[in-house]
């Protein structure tokens, strides 16, 4: 009985490996081996977004490093960031939308005063994802009936890349 498997979505691996001789002067030969890795197929796209409510857009300039942007945009717990990335994805996708895992890996709340938040979705989701959180405006904030929204930051296959410098890597693993 034989088993058929769907390779198109199993990320691939290319090993390179570039070998060189050294010519034998004595009678010893060396043989170096350079090997790298490459995954052709990355399973994950990584997304940096921030939670932005309608009154820090019309008092403020959109720049993103200034902290007063974000100054009246709701605090984020776990639980508020996966209910307004489920909400835009169902608005957008509908129960196709809702079944798109998202992975949460940090968040930062009311002590950085910017309300960012680095998600994780599968490769083949992120242009719906991207799609449908920027174009979803839902109720939050601090006023009353005021409006929220997403901005994406930044997107990328590996976070490190993402990240860039080592006070966005500290500022990304421990809160700096």
């Amino acid at each position: 009985m034989a088993l058929e498997v769907d390779s198109s979505n199993i990320p691939r691996c290319i090993v390179l490996n570039s070998a060189s001789k050294e010519r034998k002067n004595n009678h010893s030969s060396s043989h170096k081996t350079h090997t790298g890795l490459s995954l052709s197929h990355p399973p994950y796209t990584y997304l940096h977004l921030s939670l932005i409510s309608a009154s820090s857009l019309s008092t403020s300039s959109l720049s993103g490093d200034d902290p007063q942007t974000f100054q009246n945009s709701p605090d984020l717990d776990a639980l508020t960031i996966r209910t307004h990335l489920t909400a835009a994805l169902s608005s957008f996708l509908g129960l196709t939308g809702s079944a798109i895992p998202i992975d949460i890996l940090k968040y930062s709340g009311p002590v950085t005063s910017q309300n960012d938040v680095w998600i994780r979705v599968p490769t083949e989701d992120e242009s719906a994802v991207i799609t449908a959180l920027g174009a979803w405006a839902g109720r939050g904030g601090r006023e009353e009936g005021g409006m929220v929204g997403w901005r994406v930051k930044d997107t990328g296959s590996w976070l490190p890349g993402m990240i860039g410098t080592k006070d966005g890597a500290q500022a990304l693993f421990h809160g700096l």
